[in-house]
């Protein structure tokens, strides 16, 4: 146990692996795996929904306004509807996720976390699976602005629909689904929501993930996986293990004292040679977590984001 957590600190080099790859799940904790295995069938076609997303309704939506008429208007609405479908779709598997992610955690967390992380390892797998989804999927919503241009049309010109049309969703969802998408980083928002909801519930949270980021750290600096995808993988687990700590923590993941070596986690960053990957989860880093800028914040620490 000493050494494990001596690896946490960033105190020790050793060979732990984390099979990220082939881990099989125990017979007792099938039902949880499980449980995550669906979620992460549906997040691959979610991320599928985003990516095919396409330019949007602009084209339509600039005819509408332009040049109103009935044919204008209808042609609009028939195109946006299925937009807002998907839109839907997409909020009501984050509440999906959102109620089984803190189901693993606890799972994980049962006995010692950290141990847990050796004895589990296909629930590990799970958690980094789960992480790796939600910060691909942000990262594509920050390059998709017409999800948000089309959902802000739609919510404008509600009350206006033409006869005939069928609205894909209620006045409640639409206000949900508004403030949902204005989150820069709404899917780790979701997670972020569960974690601190349930973290009275979930003793040990903090210790995992605090384990979890510097094992993620270990295994991409000592190049444990050859396959880019699953240092990706391992690279966007720890950066989504950090952020939630910096949540969960009351004083976060930079301050002096914090479990996870911030430094060692930026300087491995940096060496991953999926330049766009890598600046996209260092601006995580940078712009998703809450106790950055505090005053305790080492000013070495402080000036690893300073570029």
């Amino acid at each position: 146990m000493g050494q494990l957590l001596a690896l946490i600190k960033g105190d020790l080099d050793r060979d732990l692996i984390i099979d990220f790859e082939n881990a099989q799940p125990h017979d007792a904790f099938r039902h949880i795996y499980d449980m995550c295995e669906d979620a992460l069938r549906k997040s691959a076609l979610i991320l599928d929904k985003l990516k095919n997303y396409g330019p949007g309704c602009n084209a339509e939506i600039r005819v509408a306004l332009s040049e109103p008429s009935p044919e204008n208007d209808r042609k609009v609405w028939l195109a946006i509807t299925p937009k807002v479908t998907t839109l839907k779709e997409i909020h009501t598997f984050s509440q999906e996720l959102g109620s089984v992610f803190p189901k693993l955690l606890g799972t994980i967390c049962t006995d010692d976390p950290i141990q847990s992380l050796q004895d589990q390892q296909a629930l590990a797998k799970q958690l980094a699976s789960i992480f790796d989804f939600v910060l691909k999927f942000d990262e594509l919503k920050m390059h998709c602005p017409q999800l948000q241009n089309d959902f802000a049309f739609y919510r404008r010109n509600v009350g206006r629909v033409p006869q005939g049309i069928t609205l894909p969703i209620s006045d409640e969802d639409c206000a949900m689904l508004s403030m949902y998408f204005a989150a820069p980083a709404p899917m780790m928002s979701t997670l972020t929501q569960a974690c601190t909801t349930n973290q009275n519930s979930i003793p040990g949270v903090n210790t995992l993930l605090a384990a979890v980021a510097g094992i993620c750290q270990s295994m991409v600096h000592r190049k444990s996986y050859s396959q880019p995808q699953t240092q990706l993988l391992c690279l966007r687990c720890m950066v989504a293990s950090i952020v939630l700590f910096d949540f969960i923590d009351s004083k976060g993941a930079f301050h002096r004292k914090s479990p996870i070596n911030i430094k060692k986690c930026v300087s491995t960053l940096r060496t991953c040679h999926e330049q766009s990957t890598a600046e996209s989860l260092f601006n995580t880093l940078k712009f998703s977590t809450k106790h950055l800028n505090d005053a305790d914040t080492p000013t070495s620490v402080s000036e690893l984001f300073r570029v």
